[in-house]
This record gives structure tokens, C-alpha cells and sequence, in this order.
């Protein structure tokens, strides 16, 4: 396992770019949008004011992040084109996303299969709907509905559902697009150019000392796991027998060692 430094305090919500490998996530203190390439290290951060907090990347590779009212913006769903550089930004109708991070997934994010943005808005019991081409958000609520978090998206045109969880409600909601009546409002979304600040992520290699297999019953796993946090030299690596079967490497403890 490798850890990155990238000089992120309040990191949330990573998304991977499974075209070229980049990572990215949110930070919101301050509020920023980060770029990890694992490949060279480097770093990018764009700066956004407002908080991003959760993420989902388009077929572009376009971050969306729902972004929490700071540094003189309100709430907002943000999207960054890490080419140009360029930030747009979507003035939420209502507000509603939660204004800290918390636990749980708070001021959720995703994309359906029609490219329209999902993102529950947890301070005001709301589910939103961004459609970024004609600049409409929908936005669905009910009596009862309480600090909703997570969501997801499928189907598409007539069969296109959202599932939600409310946090504070203990339940799961199913929402059908076709069958529902939402607030409909149309913004005017705003751009600007932010030069992101680069830089270079350190890093530790957190491996197991070479040279040595055992069995799991011996009480040098239990000593391992209660150590295996800490820095090691990248080039080590260990083996560990299946306790069954010696023979057969245990695919839990592989994932635990480097270069087997």
C-alpha cells in the first residue's frame, strides 16, 4: 500500500479517471479541487472558495462536485474541466446541502445514463436534479423526507429511478422520474479560469519485512496486523501460507504484501 501526501486536510469524496488513472478529490479547507497522477506524482489544486464535498466525474473526465456555501459563494454544484481549467458553476434554488462534513455521505452526487446530475440535498430534505446542457435544476421532496445522503441512478427516459437513504429518516427512497412533480428552476450558470497550483505528492510504501512465511495460528499475524501501518523499505515483501492448506497462497494476506 502506497499513502500520499498531497497537503490536504479535509480531503472528501475521491473519484478515479479510469481513462488515465488520475484521482481526484475535494478539499474544503480551504476549498479545493486536487488532482493526484500516481504515475509522476504530481499534484494540481484548483482553488474553488466555496467547499466541494462529493464528486463523479462525466464521460469528459469533468469532475461535478456539490460545493458548500464558503469564501463568498453560495451552495452550488461546481464542475471543473481539468484541460482548460475552466470552473462552471450552478447556483443551487434552494440551497440545502449540508454546511460541514460530517459522517455518513452527506450532499451525495452522481450522474445518470442521460448525463443529468443527482445530488441530495441534506440540510433541506430535498432530492435535486441538475441537467448541465439547458441549465435546469428539478427538485423532489415529500413530507417526512429527513436528511437524506447517499444516492444512486439507473435506467433511463420512462425507467429512469433515483434511490436515496435518509439518514435521519432510516430508510431507503425510489424515485421515478416519469411519475414525479418537481420544482423546476432555470439559473444562469457562471465560468471562470482557475490556474491550478501545482506540486509534488511524497509518499510512503507500507510493506511487510521480506523472506519469512507463516502460518496465520502462530501469533505473528496478530503482532503484523497491529504493525503493518508502519514504514517499511519499498523493496520488501513477505509471503504468507494459507493456514488450511500450505500450499495454497491466501488471497487476503497477498493483498497485504508488495511483489508476489
Amino acid at each position: 500500500m502506497r499513502r500520499y501526501d498531497v497537503g490536504a486536510f479535509s480531503a472528501t469524496g475521491i473519484r478515479v479517471n479510469q481513462s488515465n488513472g488520475k484521482a481526484y478529490f475535494g478539499n474544503t479547507s480551504p476549498g479545493q479541487l486536487i488532482e493526484l497522477d500516481p504515475t509522476t506524482n504530481a499534484v494540481k489544486k484548483w482553488s474553488t472558495g466555496n467547499n466541494p464535498h462529493f464528486l463523479v466525474l462525466d464521460a469528459l473526465g469533468r469532475i461535478y462536485a456539490t460545493a458548500f456555501t464558503g469564501g463568498g459563494f453560495p451552495d452550488q454544484i461546481i464542475r471543473l474541466d481539468p484541460t482548460t481549467n475552466v470552473i462552471t458553476r450552478w447556483t443551487i434554488p434552494s440551497g440545502g446541502l449540508q454546511s460541514f462534513v460530517g459522517f455518513g455521505t452527506p450532499n451525495f452526487i452522481t450522474q445518470d445514463l442521460e448525463g443529468q446530475i443527482w445530488f441530495s440535498e441534506t440540510a433541506s430534505n430535498e432530492y435535486g436534479r441538475l441537467n448541465p446542457v439547458t441549465n435546469v435544476f428539478e427538485e423532489f421532496t415529500k413530507p417526512g423526507i429527513s436528511t437524506p445522503h447517499g444516492i444512486g441512478a439507473s435506467g433511463a427516459g420512462p425507467t429512469l429511478q433515483m434511490f436515496g437513504q435518509e439518514a435521519g429518516g432510516n430508510t431507503t427512497d425510489i424515485l421515478t422520474r416519469a411519475a414525479a412533480t418537481p420544482a423546476t428552476t432555470a439559473v444562469v450558470p457562471s465560468t471562470s479560469v482557475v490556474t491550478p497550483a501545482p506540486s509534488t505528492a511524497t509518499f510512503v510504501d507500507f510493506v511487510s519485512p521480506p523472506g519469512e512465511v507463516h502460518h496465520p495460528d502462530d501469533g505473528y499475524l496478530d503482532e503484523q496486523r497491529s504493525q503493518r501501518h508502519r514504514p517499511l523499505p519499498a523493496a520488501a515483501g513477505r509471503v504468507y501460507a494459507d493456514e488450511l492448506d500450505p500450499g495454497r497462497l491466501s488471497q487476503h494476506h497477498l493483498r497485504l504484501g508488495r511483489g508476489v
